[in-house]
């Protein structure tokens, strides 16, 4: 009985402070400071009914603290969604950040909003489901679609920019997205039959299927489909969700056509050799010029240790099997990480003794 009436008291006071500093035209910076340690002090103590009523009153303030903000982003749905779809106080660093954090439903009411970033839209691009209800629910917002370059990245997401070349498409062609998805496919798969069996290059030859190997995990299916966008910016992303590898590095491995590091890359992710082939010869054409350097690049593949990729990677800033890189539990309190600040000793001792 005597932890649920402290509860309830830290939930009334914090739930009381909440309101008084929502309702400040404009709070002094003494006023958020002396906000900021309350919440910090008493949070984690607050049950879902408190914080969900803390966050509605902060949801839409131009003075709520953008820490506490991106705390309640990471809750459960029901608090952090009036905040991730309100928020003028979160930017476009922070939804990246929670996108790569959070669940689905999560990045749905992110991609309600008509403020997104290029930067952002391209992560939620990255993490989109085979429905692309992402990409549907942010080409309906008439806001981003007058973005031009938010546009283009959406229309290429949704395959509405397709040209298709005829013959011999130039590396610079592929890379501006002037091929189509279907002539990737049709050059990918006959490259791969071609490789295991000799032969020429035709739209008539028998072409390796992928449906002929195994099934595509999650992984495989997102970095692919990122692949056939021809978005370098959400395969980066969509890297960056699974092992925490600076999205820098991956963008600075496509540009510079580094087939090492990005064979490197999908050999950590357990990518298998049909479908790293594929991505490969996507986004770094020039494989489809040489047969012969394209069964040598398959052939390598096969001989990279995953133990040893995964080292080099984690000097390039990688995290294979952190916690944090996992979605947080749903348990009851709440109480996980974020990249807030915390309270203090002197807070801690002061909540424990409330």
């Amino acid at each position: 009985m005597s932890a649920r009436k402290n509860t309830h008291t830290v939930g009334s006071v914090l739930r009381d402070a909440a309101n008084d500093f929502a309702t400040k035209e404009q709070p002094t910076s003494e006023e958020t400071n002396a906000f900021q340690e309350l919440f910090y002090t008493l949070a984690l103590n607050c049950d879902p009914t408190d914080r969900k009523h803390v966050a509605n009153a902060l949801a839409r303030g131009l003075y709520t603290p953008r820490s506490i903000a991106y705390y309640f982003g990471l809750d459960s749905l029901e608090i952090a969604a009036p905040v991730l779809r309100y928020s003028p106080v979160l930017n476009n660093r922070d939804f990246v950040s929670l996108i790569m954090r959070s669940e689905f439903d999560h990045i749905r009411v992110i991609a309600q909003r008509d403020d997104l970033e290029l930067e952002t839209v391209n992560a939620i691009i990255a993490v989109d489901n085979d429905n692309r209800v992402l990409l549907e629910i942010m080409r309906s917002s008439e806001r981003l679609m007058r973005n031009p370059e938010i546009r283009s990245a959406l229309d290429k997401a949704y395959g509405i920019v397709r040209h298709t070349i005829e013959e011999n498409p130039t590396p610079s062609e592929i890379n501006m997205g002037l091929l189509g998805e279907e002539d990737i496919t049709d050059l990918s798969e006959a490259l791969l039959s071609l490789a295991s069996t000799g032969g020429k290059v035709g739209r008539n030859q028998t072409r390796l299927r992928a449906s002929q190997s195994r099934p595509l995990n999650h992984v495989e299916g997102r970095l692919l489909r990122n692949a056939k966008d021809l978005n370098f910016s959400a395969f980066a992303y969509s890297v960056e969700r699974e092992c925490r590898l600076p999205s820098k590095f991956t963008l600075s491995t496509l540009k510079d056509k580094n087939a090492g590091d990005l064979a490197t890359i999908l050999a950590s992710l357990d990518v298998s050799r049909f479908i790293a082939s594929r991505i490969m010869l996507i986004l770094i054409p020039d494989f489809g010029r040489d047969v012969n350097v394209f069964k040598l690049v398959l052939e390598n593949y096969e001989k990279l240790d995953h133990t040893e990729c995964r080292e080099y990677l984690t000097g390039k800033g990688a995290k294979f099997g952190d916690p944090t890189q996992v979605f947080f539990k749903r348990a009851q309190g709440h109480q996980r990480q974020a990249d807030i600040k915390r309270p203090t000793q002197e807070a801690s001792r002061t909540a424990n003794a409330a």
